[in-house]
């Protein structure tokens, strides 16, 4: 028994070790970026301050859009950053970084009045890592500089911890680590907006349902049963609240409510949806954003495709046989970094895609395919579900009516939905022995080696994204 109480701490320390590498690893890699760099990073951190302030809405003065006071030493240094965002030939001089550094809180004496539309829709329980690491830096007094690479710290340490507990629960395949490996994905996991807090808790809903839905098979997951629904319904609310588009996932409290027999997971499931559209349906009727120019409301908009489904349906189509969006969607979907202003070396995008192409053959596990539909079938139709959303909703909140194409949509958008398919090729047998089940010792020695050349493949690929990655950041960044 200490034996194996000595093992599960040595392990335990492993991970905390991992993590803390792969932490400073990401750290040391984000400083190649600067601040304020990656899209709406500016509204993010200014929402994270209210929040640290106990400002949970946002407000909408007459003539601006919605916003909040922000402290005016925070909003100069926003500001003198967002001068690079854009601009592929902008760099500031020695002495220009050097006055940024210098800025410090001004505290309650001056709070300017900034504009944020662009977080309204979030919940903003999900700026908690962000706001905790703001608040305490003022708190002790560092200047904000400073205050923005802990904050940077702690949201990567916090994305990443939540990764490794998702891989923990749920072995990931192939194809979902090679979709976390793309340059956009690293990109944006290394700084303090959302896309890798919510990447990751994605990450997490689909482990915990994958366990739910295991334990309705298993009697030696009876424990998971008192903490995973909860668990599940906080990430799935913190998610969709974050990611419109993401709302399908609500679906796995049904799926399980039918397979497990258990309808109070029904009643978890209708209260995750019910407190995510009544939110919605605030943020949507509240917000004023008006960067882009449009003569009807975000709620004029969703009554009008909802009672047209088929013209929706139509600008979708219009829009993926448009060649220069399929391709720009693709481009974007591997790394268009920084404002969009940032693209990767050109051959790149041909070989890590051919790349990811083989991470996708790769990921497909067909064991227990027929135990596991349950889980393969959700999270396939949560996938296809998502990828359509993005449309919508960038037709009722950033696409002018009438439209003949949607518009605002990057390749970005459909990482999460990507890791989804990718959770549906692999299945959901986690912790199984990579050889169980096969009927002799050739049989396993042929899976031995077919696993230790996806290793060195996934290695080879990880080592190219990342070649792409910093060989893009140092063409766009670099003095």
């Amino acid at each position: 028994m200490k034996a194996v109480a000595a093992q599960l701490a040595g392990a335990r320390w492993v991970r905390v070790a991992l993590w803390l590498l792969l932490t400073c690893g990401g750290w040391v890699l984000s400083q190649a970026v600067p601040p304020m760099q990656s899209p709406d990073e500016n509204h993010h951190i200014a929402r994270a301050y209210l929040l640290g302030h106990g400002v949970w809405g946002l407000a909408a003065p007459p003539g601006k859009m919605s916003g909040g006071e922000v402290d005016a030493g925070l909003t100069a240094y926003i500001r003198q950053n967002m001068l690079m965002a854009g601009k592929p030939d902008f760099r500031f001089s020695a002495e220009e970084q050097a006055q940024l550094r210098q800025l410090t809180w001004q505290h309650d004496t001056a709070r300017p009045y900034f504009e944020m539309p662009g977080t309204a829709y979030y919940l903003p329980l999900i700026y908690v890592p962000h706001a905790l690491a703001l608040r305490l830096s003022e708190a002790l007094g560092l200047r904000i500089h400073t205050s923005y690479q802990v904050t940077r710290f702690t949201v990567l340490g916090a994305t990443l911890a939540l990764m490794m507990w998702a891989c923990a629960l749920l072995r990931p395949g192939m194809a979902v680590l090679g979709f976390v490996l793309l340059p956009m994905t690293l990109f944006q996991l290394v700084l303090p907006t959302l896309d890798g807090i919510t990447t990751a808790l994605a990450m997490v809903t689909v482990a915990l349902f994958a366990r739910l839905l295991q334990s309705s098979q298993s009697s030696n997951a009876q424990s998971d049963s008192c903490w995973s629904p909860v668990l599940l319904g906080f990430c799935l609310l913190l998610v969709i609240t974050t990611r419109m588009h993401l709302l399908p996932l609500a679906a796995m409290f049904f799926m399980l409510a039918w397979r497990c027999r258990r309808w109070s997971y029904a009643v978890w499931g209708m209260a995750v949806f019910l407190i995510a559209a009544v939110w919605l349906a605030v943020a949507v009727g509240s917000t004023v954003d008006t960067r882009i120019p449009r003569h009807h409301t975000t709620t004029e908009l969703l009554k009008t495709y909802v009672l047209a489904p088929f013209d929706f349906l139509n600008l979708l189509l219009n829009s993926w046989l448009n060649t220069d969006l399929r391709h720009f969607y693709g481009r974007s979907f591997i790394g268009i970094l920084g404002w969009l202003d940032a693209p990767l070396p050109g051959a790149f995008y041909a070989w890590i895609g051919w790349g990811l192409a083989f991470c996708v053959m790769g990921g497909v596990c067909l064991r227990d395919a027929a135990s596991d539909w349950a889980f393969r079938a959700t999270t396939l139709a949560i996938a296809i579900a998502s990828f359509v959303l993005v449309f919508f909703a960038l037709l009722i909140t950033w696409t002018p009516h009438p439209a003949q194409v949607i518009a605002g949509v990057q390749g970005r958008y459909f990482i999460v939905p990507a890791i989804l398919v990718g959770y549906a090729l692999h299945g959901s047998g986690f912790m199984r022995p990579i050889s169980s089940n096969l009927p002799d010792t050739r049989s396993k020695t042929v899976s031995k080696y077919g696993t230790s050349l996806r290793r060195l493949f996934l290695v080879a690929f990880a080592m190219m994204c990342m070649t792409a990655l910093l060989s893009c950041l140092h063409t766009r960044y670099a003095l």
